[in-house]
């Protein structure tokens, strides 16, 4: 098991991920409801636009981590 992780990261990130959110999902019913994801995603746009920014710089290869510096001059 541990030759898996260590060989396939991708692969282990992306479980580790939907464990995340699966796990609450099967303890709390409320969870995944409609009214829970428009909350976390209406609070969550900010965030989304800022790391949307920062993909396509990071896929050009110009890495840029300066995102909180740049959001805070601009508030």
């Amino acid at each position: 098991m541990l030759k898996f992780i260590q060989n396939n990261r991708e692969i282990t990130a992306l479980l580790a991920v939907v464990l995340l959110f699966a796990l609450p999902g099967f303890l709390d019913r409320q969870y995944l409801s409609v009214q829970t994801l428009t909350m976390v995603y209406s609070s969550a746009q900010i965030l989304i636009l800022l790391a949307m920014g920062a993909t396509l710089v990071m896929l050009t290869r110009n890495i840029d981590v300066s995102v909180g510096s740049i959001t805070g001059m601009c508030a």
